[in-house]
This record gives C-alpha cells, structure tokens and sequence, in this order.
C-alpha cells in the first residue's frame, strides 16, 4: 500500500519513518522515498491496520494523506 506522506524533506526523513513503522508488527517491508513524497509498506492486514501505520508516521511529525 502506498501512503502519501508530506513533510519528508531529506534522507533522514525516510530512515526515520522505515524505523518507527518498521517496529510494528505485521510489516514486512517499509521504503519512504521523500522526493516522491510517499512510502510503500507491505503489511499483515490481520495484525496491523492502515489506521495504525498511518497514526505512527503522524506521530513523527509528518502529514499522511
């Protein structure tokens, strides 16, 4: 699933969100990209939620939309 994500301004910005989302459980892959401004995550529907993923990245500062 693609989210996009306003406010990644740099490379630290998308190794900031791979790891905070990548701590959830039940993702398999996490890949920011901030001049695309979006990032793609494969995830276990039945142990995470978009909800949950999106609520993490907010809590970092950045805008998903």
């Amino acid at each position: 699933m693609t989210f996009i994500i306003n406010g990644m301004t740099c490379n630290g910005c998308e190794k900031t969100i791979e790891a905070a989302v990548g701590r959830l459980e039940g993702i398999f892959s996490v890949k920011a990209n901030y001049q695309m401004g979006n990032t793609i995550i494969t995830f276990d529907t039945t142990q995470v939620s978009k909800e949950t993923i999106a609520n993490t990245i907010s809590n970092l500062g950045y805008e998903v939309r």
